[in-house]
């Protein structure tokens, strides 16, 4: 029977280079979806508070709902929007505007990958939605392709979101909303 062996030490090890590389632990969220990847949830959430990570990303509200007093932040990937807490990933102008009032969104920009997410001529109708159904914006991400392969895919990528990135601040001056917090660096794309 196959079974997983979690080194602690290691683990923590390589949250502490996680951390360190990215400025702070207040700039990493550990990604908890799917059970951990197979590792469990409970063990690995444990774990990453116990090093200090305050922020995670799970598939499910039901992913969520069990590490919900590990955590102050969890952003929900692929789950309905409720006014619940936590925060939802958004990923369509149809989600957004089904979203019930005071839901936290987590709204998804697509910067090149092309898999979800909205599109950047789609932020000045996002904003509409948002102010029009009183959602709150916690957050704006993106996620890159092709991190993890040489190339220059994540440097016109990084240029978009930078570019973005401007155009939301645009926005919410404009709209009178909060700036959101603003994140897109997988492992790959922070190392590289």
């Amino acid at each position: 029977m196959a079974y997983i062996k979690i080194s602690r030490g290691a683990y923590l090890h390589n949250l502490e280079i996680i951390a360190k590389k990215a400025g702070s632990k207040q700039k990493v969220a550990v990604v908890l979806k799917d059970n951990a990847y197979g590792h469990g949830l409970e063990i690995i959430a444990q774990l990453a508070k116990e090093c200090g990570i305050q922020k995670a990303v799970v598939r499910t509200r039901a992913e969520a709902e069990a590490i919900a007093d590990d955590f102050p932040f969890i952003l929900i990937l692929a789950d309905t929007p409720r006014a619940d807490g936590f925060g939802y990933a958004i990923n369509s102008l149809e989600t957004l505007a089904k979203a019930p009032a005071s839901t936290i969104i987590d709204l998804k920009i697509d910067s090149g990958m092309h898999r979800n997410g909205i599109a950047e001529e789609e932020l000045e109708r996002a904003f509409a939605i948002i102010n029009e159904r009183s959602l709150t914006l916690r957050s704006c991400f993106t996620h890159f392709r092709s991190a993890d392969e040489l190339g220059g895919e994540l440097f016109w990528q990084k240029r978009n979101w930078h570019r973005i990135k401007e155009r939301i601040a645009a926005l919410c001056e404009q709209w009178g909303i909060s700036r959101p917090l603003l994140h897109s660096a997988n492992s790959a794309t922070l190392f590289r």
